[in-house]
């Protein structure tokens, strides 16, 4: 019998905790990552994991215009990954993925791809044009590029990688 998946986005509080639960130990793993392109310092610690993001996040969640979308990838009714964006339909419909994440014990089964396309059709049903992110290590950013993003020139050392491609 074929699953059924589906993108459930955060509308109360309790929603956004709920993602926030699942998206703190993620970012915590980015931090660590020995593979990072821009290693951690102690602040990115602080600033991350010590409620400063948090704050910034839930200010881009609770506005009116162009609000952070937390989300989460279920596959038959269980979460089984996240994603946060932004549309920025007072611009030009560009959708910025801040966060991506398939849970471990689902990875390499082919199921990044499947919900980035349904990520695709969740995100151009709402004004989204084009997709705008950054790669934080090589094995990132192989994804990406196989999804058919391609690297932006921002000719700024020490940066993280920023990848873009349009949404047919």
């Amino acid at each position: 019998m074929p699953h059924e998946y589906a993108i459930l986005t955060a509308k109360t509080s309790e929603e956004f905790e709920r993602f926030w639960s699942l998206c703190k130990p993620h970012l915590k793993a980015i931090l660590d990552d020995p593979a990072a392109f821009s290693p951690a310092i102690p602040d990115d610690y602080t600033y991350f994991l010590d409620g400063e993001y948090l704050d910034a996040v839930k200010t881009l969640f609770e506005r009116e215009t162009d609000p952070l979308v937390p989300a989460f990838f279920c596959r038959d009714g269980e979460v089984i990954g996240f994603v946060s964006y932004v549309i920025y339909t007072s611009e030009d419909g560009k959708c910025f993925i801040l966060e991506y994440n398939i849970d471990a014990a689902h990875r390499n089964q082919g199921l990044g791809k499947l919900l980035f396309e349904l990520l695709c059709n969740h995100v151009s049903a709402n004004g989204a044009k084009y997709f705008r992110l950054n790669c934080s290590n090589a094995d990132n950013e192989r994804f990406w590029r196989n999804l058919g993003f391609a690297k932006v020139d921002l000719s700024e050392e020490g940066k993280n990688p920023e990848y873009t491609r349009p949404i047919p």
